[in-house]
């Protein structure tokens, strides 16, 4: 069967692997059981994955049967789960966070000459990375580039806005 991990509701989860597709079950069931087993497999199983805000570790290992028995289709159908392969699975689950980038826009070379320099309509972006990544991006910058086509219709000594920068 295939088991997916998934960020529980409102949580803002990076989770990797996100899916493991070859996991034997083992459990003890009525037929009737089997086929729900069955249909509940076939809609996937998603084991949602919870933020632990007191540890600092993004690695942690899960034990597939102990999770599986928390299921709910599989528990409302009465099935337990005796033994898994593999028994865990180590995951990396790490919080996105959004941090606010400022958009620059370069100084423009060849011979365009500008009467006044350009301005940005917005001067941030926010940006969603894991949170182990911030401080790699604290002096991120996003340029924001005119290219010569967005150049090609401008008239001499008229302001005019161009619809989107390239960045």
């Amino acid at each position: 069967m295939t088991v997916s991990f998934v960020s529980a509701p409102g949580q803002n989860l990076i989770i990797a692997p996100q899916q493991i597709r070859s996991v034997t079950a083992q459990f003890k069931c009525t037929t009737g059981q089997y086929e729900m087993f069955r249909r509940i497999q076939k809609h996937g199983i998603e084991l949602e994955v919870r933020d632990n805000p007191n540890s600092t570790e993004h690695s942690r290992p899960i034990i597939l049967r102990d999770r599986l028995n928390t299921y709910a289709p599989l528990t409302s159908a009465g099935i337990a789960i005796r033994e898994t392969d593999p028994q865990t699975q180590q995951l990396r689950v790490e919080r996105l966070v959004t941090r606010p980038v400022p958009v620059v826009v370069p100084t423009l070379s060849g011979d365009l000459l500008l009467a006044n320099p350009p301005t940005l309509d917005v001067p941030t972006v926010n940006l969603r990375v894991p949170e182990s990544l911030v401080p790699s991006i604290a002096d991120l910058r996003i340029e924001a580039r005119l290219e010569p086509a967005d150049l090609a219709s401008l008239e001499e000594n008229v302001q005019r806005k161009i619809g989107r920068a390239h960045v």
